[in-house]
């Protein structure tokens, strides 16, 4: 079984909009939930989607999110990660 991975961009603009605070957050709820072994948080460089900032992207499912905030990070946890659930009122369609 593919490691899953949760790629949060640490460009300038999405660093600004507190995507380092997304990363120690989503390391917690992963935590809480046991499933360090199964999921690693990265960050990343820019994903060229600054307008659309804080980015979090879920490898290997392709799911991009946008506009992440720390309340969302829960919800991403528990219904993406755990449920296997995207979470659709944040994920980038186009």
């Amino acid at each position: 079984m593919e490691r899953t991975h949760v790629l949060v961009c640490a460009g300038t603009g999405c660093t600004s909009s507190k995507s380092l605070e997304l990363v120690k957050r989503f390391e917690e709820a992963i935590r809480m939930k046991d499933l360090q072994s199964e999921i690693k948080v990265v960050k990343t460089g820019c994903f060229g989607l600054c307008q659309k900032g804080p980015i979090v992207a879920i490898h290997p499912d392709k799911v991009f999110y946008s506009h992440v905030t720390l309340g969302d990070v829960d919800e991403i946890v528990n219904e993406h990660l755990y449920k296997g659930r995207p979470v659709k009122r944040l994920e980038i369609t186009d």
